[in-house]
Formats: structure tokens, C-alpha cells, sequence
């Protein structure tokens, strides 16, 4: 193959991955839309589990907890 093979290929792969990103955004869009909130705000309660000794990494999650509180 030359170099015109080369750049069928690199075609075909650049559409593919743009076709896999714009099929991945779309169905993100689509779920962040669903809900039935109704105007209300309404907080989830999550449970995490640590696999191992918690350190300044998880302070996002202490902050998160403390002003829920």
C-alpha cells in the first residue's frame, strides 16, 4: 500500500472516532435532561467507600459532607 492507503485509513478512523464522541455526547445530553425535579431542589444521599486511608485527596468529599450538614 502507499501512501493514498495510508490516508484512506486515517480517514476512516477520524470519522469513526468522531462518530463515537458525538454518539457518546448525544446520549450524555440525553440523560442529564431526564429527571422530574419539578423546579424543587432536592438533595440524593450517596454512600462512598474508601478503599483505603482517607488523606487530603478526599477533602472535596469532607467539604461536601460538612455543608450538607
Amino acid at each position: 500500500m502507499g501512501a493514498g492507503g495510508t490516508s484512506i485509513g486515517r480517514r476512516a478512523l477520524l470519522r469513526w472516532l468522531a462518530g463515537v464522541c458525538l454518539s457518546m455526547l448525544g446520549g450524555s445530553l440525553v440523560r442529564g435532561c431526564g429527571g422530574d425535579s419539578g423546579g424543587s431542589e432536592q438533595l440524593r444521599s450517596a454512600v462512598i467507600g474508601l478503599d483505603f486511608t482517607p488523606n487530603a485527596v478526599h477533602a472535596p468529599i469532607y467539604m461536601a459532607v460538612r455543608e450538607r450538614l
